[in-house]
């Protein structure tokens, strides 16, 4: 007997044994179901924040593609912004590091501006601004510049262009003629070229204050009755290097030193700003980049999953306007690769385009929702009986998704001596295939001064009874929605719920429907509705400006003349007040520079601006101050740079110093920059004033 009291339980049968693994089964698929949606929305919103993360950088100027001057000072504007706002802003050029601006603000400045001078070297040049935000993500755009040298066949550093003399070396002060006298009056018009004079004939026209007549006033004149050089101080100076014969150890040979003897060419002046440093451990950019500006097209709602629409495109019929051996035409679909397709003729100048592309040779692709179907045609030809190659033509066509909807198509491509025309369909999602017609939208009804009502209206021409609906894609740069309108026979609505806020702009498309939405018809076009502007006009002028300068120059040419710039951002753009006093120039081993220079005191910008003006070489705008249009969110940034142009070497940087005021601020009426140098202090008063406001 056994006495084992122990519960041993039966064998499932097989039947248990199934009805026991479906809750398994359910819970794995379950938890694969959640780990998809995990994954599709994490992904999603990865995106969405990596998206929202990056800025936009422009470079202003030069132009991609620009040729500039070699040797010759070039301005470059970059600027960056974005939703999160920018800490630095880099200008790299051929791989080297060239200027980088920092935030003032901790969190960083947008618009943000950086200005700096370039003197570039005869070449190609790839230029890189690259921004970091507030988030220390990058962002950059690349340009490329040629810098070609002017031709200058004599040699005596007046351009060709403007040298009226571009066979003999000359002056520049007598546009690149031969001058011995150095007194601005080429050779072939100086009725006295070897006596310096006055302007008219070139000879000396004595009077009280200038005995000799050389254009020096007797008390600064050290030859007073000696018509002379001015740059000999009035002087007989025959080799015109600025030291009177008197004086002149070798006065056949120009020279530079007080002696008047030449000597060894002198180095290039050394720049003694601070270079800049990139951040450690980060790398330099590479060329690349997207210079896309915002604001070039409607942002249509998409889905976060993105759409995609079955099309089928079908030539009907291909005409030519003369007579070929045969045609052959290369068709690109969006961004695809060139295909080539052969066609025979029909005779009466008919080709069998229906047969080559048509019917079960049509082509299939799949278009995402809302893109325009992008078509590219490039035809040729051989002539009769020679055989040679004839262009036939090309062209490029955009349609959106109301034309997909069967019609008949047109093409013309213009040739060199005739006309070529394709006639075809595009259809969604088959030409064999009647599908929904497609809504078409009117512009919208905002009343006869804008303030309602507000009413969107469509036609749709197909059968009210073959629908269930409509539906109504709302969407902005901040959101996006789409509405359902279950009542076929409708043909307009009320939107004002959606009236956009100022400065905003709400898209609207439609699309009918069967059932449940499972089947619809393409989008329809779309129309815009922009709410009023929100910006501010702020006027930002330069007044004043407070120096203490010491000796700056480097070529026996003393101070000056000064050029530079002052700036202010306004949008997405920099606007700026460029100013030049004069210019330096130099033949042989002359060196000299005329025109606007400061020093020690004050000085009133416009009026600074006036004296520019009134140089024979200088340039100076009309105003001294800027108007800048603010939208919401943008912080105001201005400053500027002076500079002492130098007849050779490096200019002298004397002032650059920039500021900004946040958008959460309120503005100040008065700014003073300040920046201090190896030549002195410069400081600029700037006044700022909101002229209108939303």
């Amino acid at each position: 007997m056994n006495n084992n009291n122990y519960y041993q339980p039966s064998a499932p049968n097989p039947r248990q044994r199934r009805k026991r693994s479906w809750p398994i089964i359910l819970g794995c698929l379950g938890i694969l179901g959640m780990l998809f949606v995990v994954i599709v929305l994490g992904g999603y919103f990865y995106m969405t924040a990596n998206a929202a993360s990056q800025s936009v950088v422009f470079i202003r100027s030069p132009q991609d593609g620009e040729r500039v001057e070699a040797g010759q000072p070039v301005q470059v504007r970059a600027l960056a912004r974005g939703d999160q706002k920018i800490v630095r802003l880099e200008l790299w050029v051929d791989g080297q590091l060239l200027d980088v601006e920092t935030s003032s603000i901790r969190n960083g400045i947008s618009p943000f501006p950086l200005l700096t001078t370039w003197v570039p070297q005869a070449g190609t040049h790839t230029l890189i601004a690259r921004a970091f935000n507030s988030r220390n993500a990058t962002s950059q755009t690349a340009i490329t510049v040629e810098a070609v040298a002017l031709a200058d066949r004599d040699g005596d550093t007046v351009a060709d262009e403007a040298d009226s003399c571009p066979d003999q070396q000359g002056s520049p002060a007598a546009d690149g003629c031969p001058d011995r006298d150095f007194d601005g009056i080429a050779d072939a018009s100086d009725a006295c070229p070897d006596v310096a004079g006055m302007p008219g004939d070139g000879c000396p026209a004595p009077n009280e204050s200038d005995r000799d007549g050389d254009g020096v006033l007797n008390e600064v004149d050290a030859c007073p009755e000696v018509a002379g050089s001015p740059l000999a101080h009035g002087c007989h100076d025959a080799d015109g290097d600025g030291v009177g014969d008197a004086s002149d150890a070798c006065p056949s040979e120009p020279g530079r030193g007080v002696d008047g003897c030449p000597e060894a060419a002198p180095e290039p002046a050394v720049d003694d700003s601070v270079p800049p440093e990139p951040i450690p451990g980060v790398d330099p950019p590479l060329p690349g980049g997207d210079p896309v500006e915002p604001g070039l097209g409607p942002p249509f709602f998409v889905p976060p999953l993105r759409i995609y629409v079955q099309l089928e495109l079908e030539a009907v019929e291909m005409l030519v306007g003369r007579d070929y051996e045969n045609i052959w035409c290369y068709v690109r679909l969006n961004e695809e690769d060139m295909r080539r397709y052969d066609f025979e003729t029909l005779g009466e100048r008919h080709w069998n385009a229906a047969e080559v592309l048509g019917g079960e040779n049509s082509l299939h692709l799949l278009q995402p929702l809302g893109d325009p179907l992008r078509i590219q045609v490039t035809c040729f030809g051989s002539e009769p009986g020679s055989g040679e190659l004839a262009y036939s033509g090309e062209i490029s066509l955009e349609h959106p998704s109301g034309e997909w909807d069967g019609r008949a198509l047109t093409a013309h491509i213009p040739g060199d001596s005739d006309n070529l025309m394709i006639s075809y369909r595009i259809c969604s999602p088959s030409c064999d295939q009647e599908a929904l017609q497609i809504p078409d939208l009117a512009p919208i009804n905002t009343g006869p001064i804008g303030e309602g009502p507000y009413t969107l209206s469509w036609r749709w021409g197909g059968d009210s009874a073959q629908i269930d609906g409509f539906g109504l894609s709302i969407s902005s740069i901040s959101s996006a929605t789409t509405i359902d309108i279950p009542r076929p026979g409708m043909r307009s609505l009320n939107i004002a719920d959606y009236r956009p806020a100022c400065g905003e702009t709400v898209y609207f498309q439609m699309f009918a429907y069967q059932g449940h939405g499972e089947i619809r018809s393409p989008l329809s076009n779309t129309q815009a509705w922009t709410g009023k502007p929100c910006s501010r006009q702020v006027k930002v002028t330069f007044a004043y400006m407070d120096t203490d300068l010491q000796y700056i120059g480097g070529d026996y040419t003393g101070r000056g003349p000064i050029y530079g710039t002052f700036y202010a951002t306004s949008g997405s753009d920099i606007l700026t007040l460029g100013f030049d006093g004069g210019r330096c120039w130099s033949v042989l081993w002359i060196f000299s520079c005329n025109g606007y220079a400061i020093s020690v005191g004050r000085y009133n910008i416009a009026g600074m601006f006036n004296a520019m003006r009134a140089e024979e070489d200088g340039h100076a705008p009309d105003v001294n101050y800027i108007i800048v249009e603010l939208n919401p969110g943008d912080d105001l940034s201005f400053g500027g740079s002076i500079w002492d142009e130098e007849a050779y070497g490096s200019d002298h940087r004397l002032f650059h110093a920039r500021h900004t005021i946040a958008a959460d601020e309120t503005l100040p009426a008065e700014i003073i920059l300040e920046d201090v140098t190896g030549y002195g202090r410069v400081s600029l008063t700037v006044q700022i004033e909101e002229i209108s406001g939303p």
